[in-house]
This record gives C-alpha cells, sequence and structure tokens, in this order.
C-alpha cells in the first residue's frame, strides 16, 4: 500500500509508505506487485495521472474526508488509462479534464464506486472511453464532461448514478456511444440535461450488435432521445421514467416536475404531492441494488419505488 497527495516539496525525500510521506505524483508508485493499493490524499496540486500496466490490479481510494482529485487538465492525452487484462479499483475519486478521454480502458477493466468524474461543460474529453473492456459505474456522478462514455466490444453496468449536464460545443457523440457489440444495462440511475450532438440527446448507436437495457430509470433528454432504434431495436426500456421533449426549455420544465433542486448534482424525486411522477414507476428485480446513490436509503424489494438514483429524502 501506498499514500500519494500532490505536492513539488521535498518530493525526493518521500517513501510513500506513510501519510506523513506520501509521493507527490502517482507516476511515482513502485508497480512492481500484482495487486497495488493506493491511498490518494486532497491537495490543491494535482497528482498526475496513471497507467495501470498490463495484467495488474490497482486500487485507488481516499485517504481522508476531503474527496482527492486527479485532475488531467495539464497532461497531455489521457490521465487515466487501464491496458489489457489489468483492473483498475476507483472508490471516492473526483476525475476531471483530459485529452480525448479522463478513463481509457483497453482489453481490461474498470470499477467506479462513489466517484464523481466533473467537467467544466467546455472541455470535451469522455470521462470513459472503453474498448473490450468491462466497466461498472455505482454511485457516481459524472456531470459536465463533453460526454460520458464511449464503448466498444464492451459490457457496462451503472447502478445508482447520475449522468447529468454533459455535452461540449466540440464534443463528438451525445452522452452514451455506443459502438458496435456494446452491451449495457443500466438501473436506478438518472440520466438527464445532456446536450443534442450530432442530433441525438443521450443515447447514440453506431455500427451494430448493441444490446442495452436502461430499467427502473428517470430519463429525460431532447428529441431524438436515441438513435439505437431506427433499424431495429437495439435499446430497451424497462420500468421507470422516460421524456423525450422538444427542446431544453422543456427539458428544464419536466425536470422541475419530477425533481427538488439539485444538490450538489444530485436530483432527489418530489415526494409528498398530489402527483409525484417519480412514485411507482420501478419494480425492483434479482440483481438490482439494495439502496440508492447515497448508500442509505434503501429501496424496496417486495413494492414498486421512485425510478432515477436517488429515493426520496
Amino acid at each position: 500500500m501506498f499514500f500519494v497527495q500532490g505536492s513539488k516539496t521535498d518530493c525526493q525525500a518521500k517513501t510513500g509508505l506513510t501519510a506523513d510521506s506520501p509521493f507527490c505524483k502517482l507516476t511515482d508508485v513502485p508497480l512492481d506487485a500484482p495487486k497495488i493499493t493506493i491511498r490518494l490524499m486532497a491537495s490543491g496540486t494535482a497528482p498526475g495521472g496513471l497507467a495501470v500496466p498490463q495484467d495488474m490490479v490497482v486500487a485507488i481510494i481516499k485517504e481522508t474526508q476531503a474527496v482527492p482529485e486527479i485532475n488531467g487538465q495539464d497532461i497531455i492525452g489521457t490521465p487515466v488509462s487501464v491496458n489489457a487484462n489489468a483492473r483498475l479499483y476507483l472508490s471516492s475519486i473526483k476525475l476531471r479534464f483530459g485529452q480525448g478521454s479522463i478513463v481509457k480502458c483497453a482489453g481490461g477493466s474498470l470499477w467506479a464506486h462513489d466517484s464523481f468524474w466533473d467537467g467544466n461543460g467546455i472541455n470535451a474529453a469522455r470521462a470513459i472511453d472503453a474498448s473490450a473492456c468491462k466497466v461498472f459505474v455505482h454511485r457516481s456522478r459524472i456531470v459536465r464532461c463533453g460526454a460520458a462514455m464511449q464503448l466498444a466490444n464492451s459490457e457496462l453496468r451503472i447502478e445508482n448514478s447520475f449522468i447529468v449536464d454533459n455535452g461540449a460545443l466540440t464534443a463528438q457523440h451525445p452522452a452514451f456511444n455506443f459502438l458496435t457489440n456494446a452491451k449495457a444495462h443500466i438501473t436506478y440511475s438518472t440520466i438527464a440535461r445532456n446536450q443534442v450532438v450530432n442530433s441525438v440527446s443521450t443515447f447514440n448507436c453506431v455500427g451494430n450488435g448493441q444490446d442495452i437495457v436502461v430499467r427502473n430509470s428517470a430519463v429525460v433528454g431532447v428529441a431524438k432521445l436515441t438513435n439505437c432504434n431506427d433499424m431495429d431495436p437495439r435499446l430497451e426500456f424497462e420500468n421507470g421514467r422516460f421524456e423525450e421533449v422538444g427542446d431544453t426549455n422543456a427539458v428544464t420544465t419536466v425536470m422541475g416536475q419530477w425533481f427538488n433542486a439539485p444538490i450538489q448534482d444530485v436530483y432527489t424525486p418530489k415526494n409528498g404531492g398530489n402527483v409525484d411522477p417519480l412514485e411507482d414507476m420501478a419494480t425492483w428485480a434479482e440483481g438490482d441494488p439494495l439502496f440508492d446513490f447515497t448508500g442509505m436509503a434503501a429501496i424496496p424489494t417486495d413494492e414498486p419505488s421512485f425510478a432515477g438514483a436517488r429515493q426520496p429524502l
């Protein structure tokens, strides 16, 4: 196990073995064992990026209460990459900015829990770019990135997550870009306010062989919400609530009807009024999460529940 905290002070003297002597960069960590745990500490100085070598397992987790950040603004290329047969676990990490993508996975697997991709609505980088990769996103937020993700020959599972406000003027595709043989299962998530790119606001399909299921989720997008069913059905909506509207003003109206005002990009469904649009719209099934985005509110397993990433307060 190694400790890392971005710094430019006395880096050569640090051992990385304790929180009192953390490495200054992620690249300082010796990747000379099959499994490595990196305890990342918050800092005003970015700790650089990391490439997980072939066949290795790396976990990056936060060390203190403050959320640490991997910021690729000054990195040429992709800040975090996962190579063939490698695995990367992210827990409670914030990731920002990149060229092309923030996390790139090629032939390996990516597991992200309680993590936060936070863009600025200008940088066009994808949060995740996966090719022949397994991706699991759990209780996370992907917000204001150029796009949420692109997948080719990959498998994706998303639970209890927010995919909101993605899109940039120079983005190449909308929030989700499913290339050939992309498989995805998205459940109990909130997907909304993503920008229209190439006439599609949320789910884009290129090539063939996609198999996408979106269930128990709250989805709001501008028409076209998806082109994945233009020729043959490759995307299936199950339960949940899905709204395709004419423009961004209409999206704002629907969001105000479905949710309370967001707090730190977390939308909580309205509850207790005469009409609660997301109430009883989701039906739990074996394999679905037992708790919502917060990890504290239980999702009913024996009766209908609220659609989306968050159960009501």
